[in-house]
Parts: C-alpha cells; sequence; structure tokens
C-alpha cells in the first residue's frame, strides 16, 4: 500500500471523503443527510472535479465539520499581491481569482484550492 506524504496537505475532497469514511458512512447516506445528490457527494470527493463551495460546506455541516477558509483578500493586500501575479501563480483566468477573494464561497472547490495554493494558504475541515 503506497504511503502518503505526511508534507503533503490532503485536497478538500480528500479530507470530505477520509471524514466521510470515518463516520461510517456511504455517498448515499451522505448525501441524504446533507440534502444534496449523490453525484454532488462524487463530485466535491474527487480530485479533478470538486464540485461548488456551497455544496462542500453543507456536507461537511452534514458530517459535523466546518470549511476554515482564511482571509485570501486580505492576505493578498497584506502581501502587496496583485490579482494578475495570484492569477499567474493559479494558472487561472483574472476575473476568476477577483471572484474568489470576494466570495470564496461562491466558487468551484479546485478553484478556491488553487488561489489557496498561490497564497500558501491550508484549507481545511475542522470540528
Amino acid at each position: 500500500m503506497p504511503r502518503r506524504r505526511t508534507d503533503q496537505q490532503l485536497s478538500l475532497g480528500q479530507q470530505l471523503r477520509e471524514a466521510r469514511l470515518r463516520a461510517q458512512l456511504d455517498p448515499k447516506e451522505l448525501a441524504e443527510r446533507a440534502g444534496v445528490s449523490v453525484a454532488a457527494v462524487y463530485n466535491c470527493e474527487r480530485i479533478d472535479r470538486g464540485g461548488r463551495v456551497k455544496t462542500l460546506i453543507k456536507l461537511a455541516e452534514a458530517l459535523g465539520l466546518r470549511l476554515r477558509i482564511p482571509d485570501l483578500a486580505a492576505i493578498r493586500v497584506e502581501r502587496g499581491l496583485k490579482i494578475a501575479k495570484i492569477a499567474l501563480i493559479s494558472g487561472l483566468a483574472f476575473d476568476t481569482v477577483r471572484s474568489i477573494l470576494s466570495r470564496p464561497e461562491s466558487a468551484n472547490v479546485r478553484t478556491l484550492e488553487s488561489v489557496a495554493a498561490s497564497l500558501k494558504q491550508p484549507l481545511l475541515l475542522v470540528v
């Protein structure tokens, strides 16, 4: 069995899946608890998709967790970074980054993770 590097942060999808497994729930049971579709659970857990942050928040709450999102806009200002620089680092469009900085909860999980990673800020599901 391959070992996971301990210095690498798990994606939000991986964190969600591990929390679901710890709670001994299958995707259908979690979907029912959160009031979302089973497809939404799979989308949030997949590394290549991500689903919507709002959906991830519902799923986390159904597991007794919350999504901790640092104030990325404040961090950008504090570090004197331009939105264009973050867009370049994250590989996202300028307008996408600007939207995520102003309303991270309305983003796609993977794009939020890209912006957070470009600012070296962890995104965590916490109790």
